[in-house]
């Protein structure tokens, strides 16, 4: 279970990296592109579920049953499970912060 948790952190990372590296200017500016991203994080996190399609929420609510009863904590477990919805959060920022939504 723990190497599968692990991979399924390394796939979002790999994504998020060929994501930053392809949609943002270079030089990359780390410090600034996490203070850019980091807003929408926590907030799209805890509201996950109640944003997902009904069908998704379900799923995500089975995998995070699946992660509880193999013996992941579920704070855990929940963090795991969201992962991979949460990669949307990258455009949704993108998106939101642009000149166009902004004003």
């Amino acid at each position: 279970m723990q190497v599968g948790l692990f991979l399924q952190v390394r796939q979002v990372v790999e994504r998020a990296t060929r994501w930053l590296l392809r949609n943002r200017r270079e030089p990359l500016d780390i410090a600034e592109t996490v203070a850019f991203f980091s807003p929408g994080v926590p907030e799209l996190s805890e509201r996950l579920p109640e944003l997902l399609t009904e069908a998704a929420a379900e799923a995500l609510a089975e995998k995070v049953a699946r992660y509880a009863d193999a013996g992941v904590p579920d704070p855990l477990a929940r963090r795991i499970a969201a992962l991979p919805a949460l990669f949307s959060v990258l455009d949704i920022s993108e998106v939101a912060r642009s000149p166009s939504c902004t004003g």
